[in-house]
């Protein structure tokens, strides 16, 4: 006689718990949390430039009291390292956000956003509004003096830099939870504050060139909501930054 089998069936699987949702005070709380690392790193960054620069005999301020060229750079240099360090620890882990589009109908539109973002400053003076963004001068004198590295932190890294950051980390977080607008708001005013928050002068200028790194920073999020594409993001933001930089050229020269 073959022996009686004494297994038992298998237990049922456990039913999937879902996933907390996830409130408005939970994602401006990592908000809050990721701006201020943003904020440590970026100073920390500055001050290890600054201080390997004065190592090395140069100066950061010419004599009329200006900024160097070279300290511009260690400045965005900082800036964008900051961004590429905290997007890999930062950055919430998940699917895409939303429906990507193909790649050829996402580099078209970020094209044509980088251009129309790069359009909006010539709106604004055609609307009669006084535009004076506090970083023209020192970017002119940078790329006046070494336009390699302009054009390599301009164009190149500081695209990549602060997409993965604004974007890839903030306005993802957002977009994963379903709340894809209140992050493209929060962003683009962060975005905003970030260019111009230490800016001096008139009111209006200021505000005014507030507003327009505003809708950049509307336009930006835009093409990564609607793509779902971060690399598309980068793209508009690299256009908008290589055509203000012909601009620039081209009316010096």
């Amino acid at each position: 006689m073959s022996p009686t089998s004494t297994s038992e069936p298998a237990p049922a699987p456990l039913p999937a718990v879902p996933a907390p949702p996830r409130t408005t005070a939970w994602l401006l709380g990592h908000f809050a949390l990721d701006v201020a690392l943003y904020l440590v790193l970026t100073v920390l960054l500055t001050v290890v430039a600054v201080a390997v620069l004065l190592g090395a005999g140069e100066r950061i301020s010419a004599p009329d009291g200006t900024h160097s060229p070279l300290f511009i750079a260690a400045a965005l240099l900082a800036t964008a390292l900051a961004g590429l360090a905290l997007w890999p620890w930062r950055r919430p882990r998940g699917g895409p956000v939303g429906s990507p589009l193909p790649w050829r109908e996402s580099l078209v539109m970020a094209t044509f956003a980088g251009l129309f973002a790069q359009a909006l400053p010539w709106v604004a003076t055609q609307l009669g509004l006084p535009l004076d963004p506090s970083n023209a001068e020192p970017l002119m004198a940078l790329l006046a003096q070494k336009p390699w590295l302009a054009v390599l932190l301009i164009v190149g890294l500081a695209p990549v830099a602060e997409e993965l950051f604004f974007r890839g980390v903030l306005l993802r977080r957002f977009a994963l939870a379903g709340r894809p607008s209140l992050g493209l708001w929060c962003t683009a005013g962060l975005f905003a504050l970030a260019h111009e928050l230490v800016a001096d002068g008139p009111l209006l200028p200021r505000l005014a060139t507030i507003a327009l790194y505003l809708a950049l920073g509307l336009v930006f999020g835009g093409v990564y909501l609607r793509t779902g594409r971060l690399a598309a993001a980068v793209a508009a933001h690299a256009v908008a930054n290589a055509m203000a930089l012909l601009l620039v050229t081209y009316s010096v020269a």
